[in-house]
């Protein structure tokens, strides 16, 4: 998991970058205070309110985004800013992850292995990555299946200017295949995030069942 981490690292732009280490920075700042509020709570009303840190880096992600976009690329709320968006969202919980297990391991956490089972904190930590995980996931099919449906769009609509051999609109045929190359390669990302994510899913799945926890 962490060599796929870097690997990613590797192939995002520095923007990205310190987006993503912004937010998960404010991330934790703003998960303590709440955690140390509902610790007095039961155990259902405390999950009830934690369930609220799931969403902050998804919220950071889409207004720091949207800010850096807006201000700096005069593009507001465009389909490369939700692209974005989900990339440093992504690899700010993987920051996160990687983060958690230090503390873990500094803690004195115990040492995972095939014959040692989890303890409650790595079990807890497995679940809520799963759940971030699986919240990305749906937000990279839906925006795949937007950039699949306006790729058929503008394909229908290229094929009718084509095929009218009364007039040939070619500055226009010309802007479509360049928007079509544009969210092919939208597409190809999504796919490869999609696929990626899918696979981080299952072996921290494989993980839990292993041990017996799903």
């Amino acid at each position: 998991m962490e060599s796929e981490f870097i690997t990613n690292l590797k192939q995002t732009s520095l923007e990205t970058i310190l987006i993503a280490i912004l937010v998960f920075s404010l991330t934790m700042l703003i998960k303590w205070p709440i955690k140390k509020f509902t610790a007095k709570f039961d155990d259902n009303k405390r999950k009830a309110i934690n369930t609220v840190i799931v969403f902050i880096p998804m919220i950071l992600s889409l207004i720091f985004n949207g800010l850096y976009f807006g201000i700096f690329k005069s593009v507001w709320f465009d389909t490369i800013v939700f692209d974005s968006m989900t990339t440093s969202y992504l690899l700010a919980v993987s920051v996160y992850a990687v983060f958690t297990r230090i503390v873990i391991l500094v803690k004195g956490g115990i040492t995972i292995n095939n014959n040692d089972e989890l303890s409650k904190e790595t079990i807890k930590y497995i679940k809520s990555n799963i759940t971030i995980l699986s919240k990305a996931l749906k937000l990279d099919e839906k925006n795949l299946t937007n950039v699949v449906s306006e790729i058929e769009n503008l394909l229908e609509i290229r094929n009718s200017i084509i095929f009218n051999t009364s007039f040939q609109d070619l500055p226009t045929t010309e802007k479509l295949n360049n928007e079509l190359n544009e969210l092919e390669q939208k597409k190809e990302m999504l796919t490869s995030s999609i696929s990626k994510t899918q696979t981080q899913i299952k072996e921290l799945k494989e993980t839990l069942n292993k041990k017996g926890e799903i």
